[in-house]
This record gives C-alpha cells, structure tokens and sequence, in this order.
C-alpha cells in the first residue's frame, strides 16, 4: 500500500519533467530560426529613402524693413485773433469743412460798424466838395489851392474810410486754406486777446505718414523709395507711396530720424493719429532663381542642397543671395531642371538611394502626378522669412 503512494508523485514528476524539456526543446528550436525584422534605415538602404522633389523658380525677391508710423495731415492752419476782443459768433463746429475765404469768427464790431457808416458819409461829401470845386475852378471861380485843398480832403475821407474798414475786417476771421476743422477751442461771447487760436484746420485730402528710423537704417533710406503702408482702419488693403522727406538731423534723445510719406486720402477713411506699419523696399531682385528657404542647408560657412539624379541624392553647393517670403535667391549652383529634394532632405546623405513619394502624398490624394511640381513659396511658409 505505502508503495502504491510513492509511485503516483514520482509518475507526475516525471510527466512534468518531460513535459518541461519538450517546451525548452522548441523554444530552442524557436530562437535558432528566428530571423528579427528590419531596421528602417535597412529598409530604406535597399529601397530608398521617400522624399519630395521641385524645380527651382523664376521669383521676384525683395528685402523689406517695417517701421511704425503716424499719420498726419499734408497741412494745418490756424484761425487766429488779430485783435483783442469778444467772439461774436463762430459759424463752424470740429468735423466740419470750410472753403478759403469763408467767414468762420466774428469778433463783437458794433461801435466800429458805426465807424464806418460815418466814414462813408464822409466821403461821399468829400467827393461833392472835390466836384464842386473842380467846377469852378474851370470857371477861375477859386484858386489853384483850394481845389488842392478839396482834393486832400477827399483822399483824407478815403483813408479813414479804409482804416475803418480795415478795423471791421480785423475782427471777421476768415479760413485762410480749404479742409476740416479739427480743433475748436472758444466759444460765442468768450474773450479773445491777440494771437490766440480760436480754430485748427486740417487738409487730409492727402495726408502724411511719419516714421522714426534707427541710424543703421537711415543711410539705405532715400528720397524716392517704395513704400508699402497697411493701416488698421483699412484692413486687408496695402497703399502704394514713396518716400518723400527724410530730416537730416536726428532727434537728439531718441536717436532717431524721421522720414515722412504722401497717401492720397479720397473720402477721408485716413485720418490723423492713426496708426500705420510702413514696410521699405531696401532691395529687389527681378526674375532670379529661388527654392524654399527651408531646403538650404549649411556646414561651416559652406551652403548646399540635395538634388535628385535618378534614384541617388547628390549635395550640390550653392551660393545664395537675398531672403525673401520663404525663397532664397540661388545665384549660383542650380539651373531650372534640377530636381530638388524639399522634403526628406534632412534624412539624405551623398549618394543616398531615394524614392519618390506616391503623387497622392504630394497633392493630398488629388490627381495622378503628371510630373515634379516647381517649387512653390507655400511650401517655406513654415520656415519664416527673414525679411
């Protein structure tokens, strides 16, 4: 009986044992055969690297520098007291507009309207006087003297005529050039002493645009050059100008040189005070051959790209010129039917073997590929220009 119970455990031991070297025998097995996966440079060595390709493109390049500027108007004047005295009545309120010449202040005039009414009568009886005597001096009715006399008379009833006259018109204040007041600073029965300012005027059929800019820049600024402007109060619109007046002297806290522009202002939208970013054309290249910025690449002081000649990556040195919008000026290097890798350029090398992506992931599924695309701006915009 005790034999009996031995047997059993010593039975399924031996199972498990079996068992056991059975499953270490095929995991063995199992590890000589096993052949691990391919690396994706491995992959990529034997049926090349995927990339993206374009021929490089006619573009017209500029380097552009922007300033903050302020608008201002073409012309200002001022409606100013001549005289001491109280304002009678200002016809005209801010915002309106007023034509040269136009009566806009007058001044209280009572007792000088008087005066003129008196200088009048004054002269109308000098000039009786004057015929008369000139009559009679035909006749050898007076002497040569008093017809002298007469005649200075008159002239002298004509002076203060003119003189009163003269005094009235000092106190009608008139708008010395056409545009829209801007500034009203007295009102009816207010006094007003000599050579205060009463009204501003404002011109702004054309206004001007003033910037500050640093001494570095000043000297590649000159009269005559592009200027594009952009205001906030005209979103989505870029007005054309150039540049008009740059003062010589610069302001002596700042260091700064003020350089001034024209816009034409039909309707007004532009108003003084408001902002403007102006942007400088400081140098333009017309129809040279560009690439996408982001596809030069740089070793030392040394600047190349990757091109495609057949299923291998070739590094062509290139010497570049100006930046602009994401396209680099090629000067040198390149011609139009080089095929240049734009995409998957960081992960080639000299002598590479490469692959051309499938058309659907160079036009996001679209038509059919009918041939390396030109290279396009879009395709830098992520890489930012250095304007």
């Amino acid at each position: 009986m005790r034999k009996k119970k031995l047997v059993l455990p010593l039975v399924l031991i031996g199972v498990v044992v079996v068992g056991l070297g059975v499953f270490i025998e095929r995991a063995l097995r199992r590890k000589r055969n096993y052949k691990p996966p391919e690396t994706i440079s491995k992959i990529q060595a034997k049926e090349g690297i995927p990339v993206l390709t374009g021929r490089p493109v006619r573009r017209d390049l500029s380097r552009r520098i922007r300033f903050d500027g302020t608008v201002h108007p073409q012309a200002l004047s001022r409606i100013v007291s001549k005289v001491d005295g109280r304002i009678e009545s200002i016809t005209k309120d801010e915002g309106d507009t007023v034509e040269k010449g136009e009566l806009i202040v007058t001044l209280v005039k009572s007792d000088l309207d008087a005066a003129v009414t008196a200088a009048e009568s004054a002269v109308v009886e000098a000039e009786e006087n004057f015929k008369r005597v000139e009559a009679l001096l035909k006749e050898g009715g007076v002497s040569r003297k008093m017809f002298e006399g007469a005649r200075a008379a008159l002239d002298a009833a004509r002076a203060y005529e003119q003189a009163a006259r003269a005094d009235v018109e000092e106190r009608m204040l008139r708008a010395p050039t056409p545009g829209i007041i801007s500034l009203r600073m007295n009102e009816p029965g207010e006094l007003a002493k000599w050579g205060d300012t009463i009204l501003e005027i404002v011109d702004i059929d054309r206004v001007e645009v003033a910037c500050a800019v640093p001494e570095k820049h000043i000297t590649s600024i000159k009269i005559g050059m592009q200027v594009s402007a952009r205001l906030d109060a005209l979103p989505g619109r870029v007005l054309r100008s150039k540049v008009e007046r740059i003062n010589p002297v610069a302001d002596p806290t700042s260091r700064l040189f003020t350089v001034t522009l024209q816009l034409d202002n039909p309707g007004h939208l532009i108003r003084p005070g408001m902002y403007a970013e102006l942007e400088f054309v400081m140098e333009r290249r017309d129809g040279v051959l560009a690439v996408p910025e982001h596809v030069v690449m740089f070793a030392g002081e040394e600047q190349y790209v990757f091109v495609k000649e057949g299923d291998i990556a070739v590094r062509k040195v290139v010497e570049v010129g100006l930046t602009s919008s994401g396209m680099t000026e090629i000067a040198s290097g390149l011609s139009e039917e080089d095929m240049v890798i734009t995409s998957g350029h960081h992960r080639v090398a000299e002598g590479a073997k490469i692959i051309e992506e499938e058309a659907w992931e160079q036009n996001g599924g679209g038509e059919e590929d009918s041939g390396p695309a030109a290279l396009q701006p879009e395709a830098a915009d992520a890489a930012g220009s250095n304007d």
